[in-house]
């Protein structure tokens, strides 16, 4: 079979033109193909802040001092109307919010009066409950049981006792919280008889905390 010259450039012809649309057809499928789907990143989540630590539990001293006032009239004769009264409360404080508390309670009490002395130590629990829940201004209500000590010295009635106990006592008090760390107290003290002196009486006074 002959080709003649007209068939030859015929075929040339379409060998170039597939040379030539090859590559082109092949970028044209690339470039169709849709492009991978790349998933949106995570929300971060909001940092949650640390819940406060609550604080350690720990004992807490409370001094106070104030005024004593004895109701019987022959003790005040033989020692005097005002007496002088200190203290000091002993508490574990937390973060307790509750309206009871018991804590331990000491109180020291005397008057001297030229030769003459009397003293009485009560020591034990004291509970209280509070009226209000207020920091600011709380008051409460409560009573103590103890035990005491007493020493009394009284010329005209020729005793002179040294400290020595002298019976379980107790008292009956009233008072406010002002703020965190200020108390104001108003108490009945019920104390036994000793050496027949009556050392029962009222007591105002104040406190703080530390």
């Amino acid at each position: 079979m002959m080709i003649n010259s007209k068939g030859i450039l015929l075929l040339t012809t379409a060998a170039i033109v597939m040379t030539t649309a090859l590559p082109a057809l092949r970028c044209h499928a690339q470039v169709a193909e849709p492009a991978p789907t790349l998933n949106a990143p995570a929300p971060i989540p909001a940092e949650t802040p640390e819940p406060k630590k609550p604080r350690k539990p720990r004992l807490a001293l409370k001094p106070s001092a104030g005024i004593y006032l004895p109701t019987n009239d022959k003790t005040r004769s033989r020692f005097g109307d005002s007496w002088m009264m200190i203290g000091i409360t002993v508490d574990y404080r937390d973060e307790d919010r509750s309206k009871d508390r018991l804590q331990f309670q000491f109180d020291g009490i005397s008057r001297k009066s030229d030769s003459d002395y009397a003293a009485i130590f009560p020591f034990g629990f004291k509970y209280t409950h509070r009226l209000g829940m207020s920091r600011a201004f709380s008051p409460y209500v409560g009573g103590t049981a103890s035990l005491c000590i007493a020493n009394i010295r009284s010329l005209a009635d020729n005793i002179d006792t040294g400290f020595r106990f002298a019976g379980p006592g107790g008292s009956v008090f009233a008072g406010v919280n002002v703020g965190m760390n200020v108390k104001l107290e108003m108490a009945y003290h019920m104390f036994p008889s000793f050496k027949s002196f009556d050392l029962s009486g009222l007591s105002f006074g104040a406190s703080l905390q530390f």
